[in-house]
């Protein structure tokens, strides 16, 4: 029986080609710089988008290597399934939008690692243009370019602070999005993207909130500086 499992696991094995090796690394990494060109463009991450995408090119090619490598050896298959059964990732992945383009970055090296270059580009390119013209043509968002990132840091003392804090912001800006809502051990952090014509709004939600609040902890963020 452990013969017949050996001569199973070396009938299974297939060698790599390194030429079709070499033109499908360079292919895998070409699109997953097309992937952070697009994502750092037409991203709406308020976090560092530039500097975020760099991972995306790592990212494809280590799964096109561990797909390469393993595809050619069953037994080198699930040695990789006993590995990672005890490997965790804590990323600090917020926002959805950040995780489904690491979805995608991975999706690009399985997909040349398992040799289906040709389906890969294809599905990746129909991808990116159906979210190009989701967001040109059926996302209303505000023009981000006019627009300030405002964080907001404080521990939460009633269940009530959230909405004066809301109805605050709100007074004084002409418009308001949530873009981020984080709350540990009573600790709130709340990331608005905000747009106000005159300048003095800015310092008047500052006042107000100190007012409010004086513990909590106010930034503002020329949204053209994070990106």
């Amino acid at each position: 029986m452990n013969q017949e499992l050996a001569s199973y696991f070396a009938l299974s094995q297939d060698k790599i080609l390194l030429p079709q090796f070499v033109s499908n690394l360079i292919l895998c990494i070409l699109l997953s710089f097309i992937l952070a060109l697009f994502y750092e463009r037409y991203g709406s991450s308020i976090s560092d988008r530039k500097k975020f995408s760099k991972i995306f090119i790592l990212l494809s090619a280590t799964t096109f290597l561990v797909i390469s490598v393993v595809k050619s050896s069953f037994a080198l298959s699930l040695g990789l399934v006993g590995a990672l059964s005890i490997v965790r990732y804590r990323g600090a992945i917020k926002e959805p939008e950040e995780l489904t383009f690491l979805f995608l970055a991975i999706a690009i090296g399985l997909g040349f690692g398992a040799n289906q270059g040709l389906i890969t580009s294809t599905a990746f390119f129909l991808i990116l243009l159906v979210v190009f013209f989701q967001k040109k043509y059926f996302v209303k968002n505000f023009n981000d370019n006019n627009g300030m990132i405002l964080s907001i840091l404080y521990d939460q003392k009633s269940n009530d602070d959230f909405s004066n804090i809301v109805r605050i912001i709100q007074d004084n800006v002409d418009k308001s999005e949530l873009r981020r809502f984080s709350d540990k051990n009573n600790s709130i952090e709340a990331v608005f993207f905000i747009e106000a014509e005159k300048p003095n709004k800015i310092l008047k939600i500052s006042e107000d909130l100190k007012k409010f609040d004086d513990s909590l902890k106010v930034d503002f963020i020329d949204n053209s500086n994070i990106f």
